[in-house]
């Protein structure tokens, strides 16, 4: 059955194979981070990706870092929009009784919770928020908790054992984002290859103080000591020190929340896909 418009998610693969049809229905691609990271990294996917990029009547990037990308790799930039696909602000909000959940899990009521949330995959360097905590650790009373699954969990959970981080938890796949987000002050981001993270825009939603990798599309969602810190890609030191204030500003993790309500509302973005598919399908 023939549609009247494709919205395709990724540039490759559904990108490039949208591209491939001989129908002239409109093609929507929405860019995500990772289809235009990887092509600058391995340049043999670099035709497929421009293709779907320049055959799509509109081109839908996530962040203003990705836009930038998209048009380095071949978007024809009029037909380029940024569209923050935005956080549920309802389902992700600070918890009434944090405590309850924390006891429940064997984590100290007193203690500073760090947490990132990522696939164990080396590109999330979560290493390096281990290597952090061993100097979080020396200068306050912190519990970190690792959430996510992936092939490189062994050697993380080795390399902390390895340094002595004595209150590290690794939960394994975390089926509900937003109670792990209610259990942490602080949300860490150590990726290097973000278009905008989900998981971080939830955590400022629930009430976390981020503390992410100045780059990418971190910048955008984060002001540097207004609402969250940033340190440079692969720093640990400097990841470290942002934690460290972060400890000393929690009530940042207000403006964070007030950041994602502001602006970024998936109604919003609901609304501009909509224009989108009205403007290259205007009905019969």
């Amino acid at each position: 059955q023939s549609a009247d418009i494709v919205h395709a998610h990724l540039a490759i693969p559904m990108g490039f194979l949208a591209s491939l049809s001989p129908r002239e229905t409109p093609l929507v691609v929405t860019c995500h981070g990772g289809d235009c990271l990887l092509p600058l990294a391995k340049p043999v996917y670099r035709p497929f990706v421009r293709r779907a990029l320049r055959k799509a009547d509109r081109v839908v990037a996530v962040s203003a870092f990705i836009k930038n990308l998209a048009v380095r790799l071949g978007a024809p930039e009029e037909r380029v929009e940024v569209i923050y696909l935005g956080v549920d602000s309802e389902r992700f909000r600070p918890a009434r009784d944090r405590n309850a959940l924390r006891v429940a899990l064997g984590i100290p009521t007193d203690s500073l919770v760090v947490g990132t949330l990522r696939r164990l995959v080396p590109e999330k360097r979560v290493e390096d928020f281990i290597r952090a905590a061993v100097r979080i650790q020396g200068e306050i009373d912190a519990f970190f908790v690792v959430g996510g699954e992936g092939f490189h969990r062994p050697y993380l959970e080795r390399l902390s054992r390895e340094l002595g981080v004595a209150n590290m938890m690794f939960l394994g796949r975390v089926a509900d984002a937003s109670m792990f987000h209610r259990l942490c002050d602080v949300f860490v981001l150590t990726s290097v290859g973000e278009g905008l993270s989900m998981s971080l825009q939830e955590a400022m939603a629930t009430g976390c103080v981020p503390v992410a990798v100045d780059g990418f599309g971190c910048p955008e969602v984060i002001t540097d000591g207004v609402n969250g810190f940033l340190f440079r890609p692969r720093d640990v030191e400097g990841l470290a020190e942002k934690v460290l204030l972060a400890a000393s500003n929690l009530r940042l993790g207000r403006k964070a929340r007030e950041t994602i309500v502001r602006c970024f509302s998936p109604d919003e973005g609901v609304r501009r896909f909509l224009n989108i598919y009205r403007e290259l399908f205007p009905g019969p």
